[in-house]
């Protein structure tokens, strides 16, 4: 009999879930129904245990200092909504611990207060799902006069069980499918070895729960197309209840966990930027990860993935974009804090030194991309002493393109200055833009309406024809290995096939991508490497 938990049962409980996580972490991810991929539930679930057994790894012994290590591992370990889930089920677990441990009963209203905790952190929660299967888990032993902390764990793990199979009858898309819920699982999992930890006994894992189909997305709707999380400090509780409510008005899946100016975000969205916006009007967003579905299914054959997880850099980003598609662009690439230069790519002395001191690390490379902002560049940095910034300066959005690319969140800040100013030496940049006015150029007339074709600083080409003026700017930048084409907001999306098809004839070869920036003057922005 186990009458209390303390602090070696208390890891003992954690390693075994996370072991029983990793050895079916392919399974479980198998058995998602959405039609495009979250990072997996196996995969989010199995990274937010990694956290928690990392932050207990070097806690104190005493129960009550290594629960709130624990808690806080969850909080910020926890990726996509089932680890999110999962970090509120622990945290729930670790607000009853005292000085000895957990004894039955404090077990039971962990769970309950777990499950509670749960469906708080969901803007709109979903029956069906992990969150049933918690809530029932935890309601099979309320009022429980239970002596062992094994009978306790049991008996949660059989009504977990049991709801697991129950999730097709609530929610359709899984009984179209033919599969329980993927979340679910995973607590079914942690549950039954939690319960084999304490027995002493190997892991039992009821197969009959596990029915893989095609690898999909972990929850949400197909209609967003990004996942974005990231970490907030400096957020009180009325913001972040604000910030909970505005992030559901641009996506799904709204998750926001934590307390005491530490909180987790997560959302699905179309708008990456007006996510990442709305965390910095709340606090301090930082640790952003933004996962592009879309990209994790060509990531099977080969196609470059968006990094799941940001980790805690040695130095951060600060970058001044124009566009929402850059706004995502940046993001994905690891900067940390966006400022938005709006249409003149010049934002103000006091916006760039309050973006600099919401950066997350004391070295911080500031990217503007607009030589008018320099000035105010430089005076921003000094009224920030307290952190060691080097500033970036590139002539258009696209250099900065280049220079986010070789950005590193691995490496120390000079190391990533040294890559950066590299990668721009090697990268010739062009652009198209539409004048909106008669002129005279170098090249002779243009009219209002025209296209106007710049390789570097130079006019290259200019006539009505944006696809033939794109492609002399390529012919002018010249042999190359990769070129990238980033979209503005006012570039048709055939038009825009038509300059990629230009571009491949006028590389002979080379690789060309095609991205959106959403940019608001240049119609095309090039990048050759």
């Amino acid at each position: 009999m186990i009458s209390r938990l303390g602090a070696q049962e208390l890891r003992r409980v954690i390693l075994a879930g996370l072991e029983a996580l990793r050895s079916r972490q392919d399974e479980i991810d198998a058995a998602n129904v959405y039609p495009v991929p979250d990072g997996d539930t196996g995969t989010n679930l199995v990274l937010t245990m990694s956290a928690v057994a990392d932050a207990i790894a070097g806690a104190p012994d005493r129960p009550k200092d290594l629960a709130a290590a624990l808690a806080r591992g969850a909080l910020m370990g926890a990726r996509g909504n089932s680890g999110v889930i999962l970090a509120q089920e622990l945290r729930g677990l670790a607000e009853l611990v005292d000085d000895d441990g957990v004894d039955p009963p404090g077990l039971a209203k962990g769970l309950a207060r777990g499950a509670d905790l749960a469906y708080e952190s969901m803007l709109t929660p979903v029956e069906g799902t992990m969150l049933t299967v918690a809530r029932a888990a935890a309601a099979a032993v309320q009022g429980t006069d239970a002596d062992d902390c094994l009978a306790v764990l049991e008996a949660a793990a059989r009504a977990a069980h049991e709801a697991l199979e129950r999730t097709p009858e609530l929610l359709p898309v899984l009984k179209q499918a033919g599969v329980v819920d993927a979340g679910g699982i995973g607590l079914c999992v942690v549950l039954d070895a939690a319960a084999a930890a304490l027995a002493g006994r190997p892991l039992a894992v009821a197969a009959a729960a596990l029915r893989p189909v095609v690898r999909n997305r972990e929850a949400g709707s197909s209609a967003f197309a990004y996942e974005v999380q990231y970490l907030l400090e400096d957020a009180d509780d009325d913001q972040v209840h604000a910030l909970r409510q505005r992030l559901g008005g641009i996506g799904d899946s709204v998750g926001v966990i934590g307390g005491s100016g530490l909180w987790n975000v997560h959302v699905h969205t179309n708008e990456v930027g007006r996510a990442i916006e709305m965390g910095m009007a709340a606090g301090r967003p930082h640790d952003i990860s933004v996962v592009a579905f879309a990209d994790q299914i060509a990531g099977a054959t080969g196609a470059r993935t968006l990094p799941v997880a940001l980790s805690s850099s040695a130095v951060s980003v600060v970058a001044v974009y124009s566009g929402d598609g850059f706004a995502e662009l940046f993001a994905s690439l690891g900067a940390g804090v966006l400022v938005d230069g709006g249409r003149t790519m010049n934002p103000s002395v006091g916006e760039l030194a309050a973006a600099i001191e919401r950066a997350a690390t004391d070295d911080v490379i500031l990217l503007v991309d607009n030589a008018d902002a320099l000035p105010a560049a430089r005076a921003a940095i000094a009224l920030v002493p307290a952190k060691h910034v080097e500033l970036i300066e590139t002539a258009d959005l696209a250099q900065g393109f280049a220079a986010m690319v070789a950005y590193s969140d691995g490496r120390s800040l000079a190391e990533n200055v040294a890559d950066i100013r590299e990668a721009l030496a090697r990268t010739r940049t062009g652009r198209v833009a539409i004048a909106v006015r008669d002129g005279t150029t170098e090249l002779g007339p243009v009219l209002a309406g025209d296209a106007v074709g710049f390789a570097a600083d130079r006019i290259v080409a200019a006539g009505r024809d944006p696809v033939a003026v794109a492609r002399s700017v390529v012919d002018a930048l010249g042999a190359g290995e990769a070129l990238t084409i980033i979209t503005g907001a006012d570039a048709p999306p055939a038009e825009a096939e038509a300059v990629a098809r230009e571009a491949v004839a006028a590389l002979g070869g080379g690789e060309v991508e095609i991205r959106h920036g959403g940019q608001p003057v240049d119609r095309y922005l090039f990048a050759l490497e």
